[in-house]
């Protein structure tokens, strides 16, 4: 018969007790300290400000003042606010100023995404729109934040590779959204970044109209049509 064995203490259901000893003691006050400063309501925000005042990036503090008053923005208000872009251009203006030159990689994105935003706050789109186009440009950025030499520290070269696999996947997702708000806000807009998007658009949509007539009623070209979606996903 097997014997689980037990700690000291166990068998009155108790932690097992340590008198006098220094280093126990020290975590035990260091762990009631930290519990106390970051519980409550406020305590994960102070955590997040503590982080982030040692973000090696200006860019990061900027962006997550536009996100914050975007947030709180998207909190009280559910329905279009003429104003945005009286609020929320300038803390745009001085978040993408300050973008770090190290992400050359995404200079694309981002300039496609200063246009759509940019065109967006024009055409007066909701609250929410505009939250949510931020909220996709921080999480593309994010990809390419966590591979930059002062974003990680003691990070594998496997779990390095794992993250660069994701980039292509994550821009393609990235710009997929950009096509579809540049269609939706486009309002004949003269920019060549918007006029490229919308193009692009189009012709997903052509693309998966043809594939989608390929299966009859019957669903006989549902073969056909998977072959053809791997085919295009190559």
């Amino acid at each position: 018969m097997l014997h689980t064995p037990r700690f000291p203490g166990e068998e009155n259901h108790r932690l097992p007790k340590y008198h006098d000893d220094e280093i126990i003691s020290y975590a035990s006050e260091y762990a009631d300290e930290f519990i106390d400063k970051y519980s409550g309501e406020e305590g994960a925000e102070l955590a997040i400000d503590e982080v982030y005042d040692q973000a090696p990036f200006k860019f990061q503090n900027d962006y997550r003042y536009l996100r914050e008053s975007l947030k709180n923005l998207n909190k009280n208000m559910t329905s279009m606010f003429s104003n945005m872009s009286n609020i929320v251009g300038p803390l745009f203006d001085t978040a993408m100023e300050s973008s770090p030159s190290e992400f050359r990689s995404m200079k694309n994105e981002k300039e496609l995404f200063i246009s759509v935003f940019r065109m967006m706050l024009e055409n007066d789109a909701s609250v929410r729109e505009i939250f949510n186009i931020t909220e996709d440009f921080w999480f593309y950025f994010c990809y390419h934040l966590r591979l930059n030499r002062k974003c990680h520290e003691n990070v594998s070269n496997s779990t390095l590779d794992v993250w660069r696999e994701k980039i292509p996947e994550e821009k393609y997702q990235f710009c997929l959204r950009l096509q579809s708000y540049a269609h939706e806000y486009e309002s004949e807009s003269e920019d060549p970044n918007v006029r490229s998007l919308c193009r692009s658009w189009k012709k997903n949509d052509s693309e998966l109209n043809d594939l989608l007539s390929l299966i009859p009623d019957d669903g006989s070209g549902l073969e056909e049509f998977v072959r053809r979606v791997r085919k295009g996903g190559e």
